[in-house]
């Protein structure tokens, strides 16, 4: 049936199957845009919902090209992402936190 709606008509063209593997779904809590940008802010990261939302509709138009992570699931266009989703991305942003940091006390060092 859906084969017939994806390549016969224009109702769900571009649209990904969801296969959800049960045993993953117990281990992983979800994650909204209000709860993603909580433990975002709670990790010393300044983000708001709203901060999250526009991060998000530019990845989502190909405009940051890979920068902001896109959902791992969608329900009826709500974005969820998975607790391991949101780690990574925390653990990179404060990895780049950490190295704009270094830059900053290497070029004081450089200017004195």
């Amino acid at each position: 049936m859906v084969d017939f709606f994806q390549k016969d008509t224009f109702l769900i063209k571009n649209k990904r199957n969801l296969l959800v593997n049960i045993g993953q779904l117990e281990n992983e809590q979800f994650y909204n845009q209000t709860t993603f940008a909580k433990y975002l802010s709670e990790h010393g990261l300044n983000y708001s919902p709203t901060k999250l939302g526009t991060y998000y509709r530019r990845e989502k138009n190909g405009v940051t090209n890979g920068k902001f992570p896109l959902e791992d699931i969608l329900i009826n266009g709500t974005p969820y992402w998975y607790e391991s989703t949101v780690d990574l991305f925390t653990r990179e942003l404060l990895a780049l936190e950490k190295e704009k940091t270094k830059k900053k006390k290497t070029n004081k060092k450089k200017e004195k």
